[in-house]
Parts: structure tokens; sequence; C-alpha cells
């Protein structure tokens, strides 16, 4: 359903949440997590991962296929609590 024929932030499956309804519920508990802690292992799955991944670096939240990362890796993301928008 991509290759632009849907837009990917507010499409979703039927019953299913957005990309958007997932970063913002992501963006929730990283700034939850980053008040209490000065360091946090998070183990997500690959889409959660890469939605983080994009976030932390100010990347176009649409651009997350390109961050899913391999089953089983390990991505050290430094979060430095700026500004979030979701594209």
């Amino acid at each position: 359903v991509y290759n632009g024929l849907c837009d990917v932030i507010t499409a979703s499956a039927p019953g299913g949440e957005t990309v958007r309804q997932v970063a913002l519920r992501v963006i929730d508990i990283v700034s939850i997590l980053e008040q209490m802690h000065s360091r946090v292992l998070v183990v997500s799955h690959g889409f959660t991962l890469a939605l983080l991944t994009c976030m932390a670096n100010q990347l176009p939240v649409k651009s997350f296929f390109s961050h899913v990362p391999d089953n089983t890796e390990v991505r050290v993301i430094r979060w430095n609590g700026a500004a979030i928008t979701i594209d």
C-alpha cells in the first residue's frame, strides 16, 4: 500500500494505528522516561526503533521505512530532548 498509493503517515490497516498515532505514543513515553532516567534500555519492534531513530535525528517521520533495523540489531539512540514534529 506504500509506493505513493496512500499517505504513509495517516493510513492504517482496518482497526490499526496510523504511523502518526504510533509516533505520538512513542514521543509520550520517551518524554516520561527522559524525565525519570538519564539512561534507558528500550527493547522494541523495528517499526518503533525506526520512528525513534527518525525523531532523535530530526528526520522526517515518513522516512522511517529507510531506518528499520535488521532483526536483533543493537541500536544506540541518543535523545537530546529536542522539539519533535510529526510530518
